[in-house]
């Protein structure tokens, strides 16, 4: 199997997998909590650090699928809320330069931090500036649960070695070390 044709497959594997959960935590809660959840940020991060720039496409399938999903809010809710996910987008520019950090646990739970950071303010002042003003200690609380859900997450993803990888080189090296 070439690595363009496992890239595109992962890439699908982990958008289905991104707009399922999605949609089912956004219609259904989690444990009857009614609240929005999601977990896109985390996923757009996983598939920005495994094929870069080629994550741009979950970021924007996560949006038209948000866009539908979440239909029946305020247009301008949507467009804030399209805006901050895709600013998950800048990472693919920060990305190279801890791509060979031996800490990666680490380097990757502190950039989704610092994303989560940029997502929540991007989207909170967008919220202001088009009119649909929430209070800061409302947004931060609700956003805390998505972010902890997704650090949870991570630190399973992490156990896994081979998750948390640039997949094109990873996958030359293995295909190199067949050969030996």
């Amino acid at each position: 199997m070439t690595i363009a044709k496992f890239r595109n497959i992962d890439l699908i594997i982990f958008t289905l997998l991104a707009v399922i959960i999605d949609f089912v935590l956004g219609k259904y809660g989690l444990f009857g909590l009614k609240m929005y959840l999601s977990i896109s940020v985390l996923i757009a991060l996983l598939v920005i650090i495994r094929w870069r720039k080629w994550g741009g496409i979950t970021i924007i399938v996560l949006i038209i699928s948000h866009l539908i999903t979440y239909n029946n809010n305020d247009i301008l809710v949507l467009l804030a809320h399209s805006l901050a996910l895709a600013s998950v987008g800048l990472f693919i520019i920060f990305e190279p330069k801890i791509r060979n950090k031996t800490d990666r646990f680490e380097i990757v739970s502190l950039s989704y931090f610092l994303i989560y950071l940029l997502v929540v303010f991007i989207e909170w002042t967008a919220l202001q500036v088009l009119g649909h003003g929430i209070s800061i200690g409302n947004f931060v609380v609700n956003q805390s649960v998505n972010f902890f859900l997704g650090l949870f997450i991570l630190f399973i993803i992490h156990l896994q070695k081979d998750l948390l990888v640039d997949m094109q080189t990873y996958l030359i090296k293995k295909s190199k070390e067949k050969l030996k």
